[in-house]
């Protein structure tokens, strides 16, 4: 297996544990509650991951993943591209569209 493969392996393999171990929870404690890794802040990347195209500290660590996995991975990120209020899908191209009709 190329190495290139081995880092969204390894990604793709941990979110999959992640998600399966949400399923998991002690009979004594509220599912309601917030696990204290769910509450727990994500630990920073080592100086080798800097690299690495997958960022840790992009996740939404005020969210519990088990709860709301999606917002946990995309909320920073959808807060910090909205979609004008005008349009209902927002994307490279649209940006171009809307550049080049302003400039004829």
């Amino acid at each position: 297996m190329r190495s290139t493969y081995l880092k969204p392996l390894a990604i793709a393999v941990s979110v999959g544990l992640a998600v399966v171990g949400c399923g998991q929870q002690p009979a004594s404690q509220d599912a309601t509650a917030p696990t204290a890794a769910a509450s727990a802040p994500v630990a920073a990347a080592p100086a080798a991951a800097a690299a690495s195209v997958f960022d840790v500290n992009e996740l939404d660590t005020a969210v519990n993943a088990c709860q709301d996995f999606n917002a946990f991975v995309n909320a920073k990120w959808v807060k910090a591209n909205p979609i004008p209020a005008d349009q209902t899908r927002w994307g490279a191209f649209d940006e171009l569209r809307e550049k080049s009709l302003n400039e004829q």
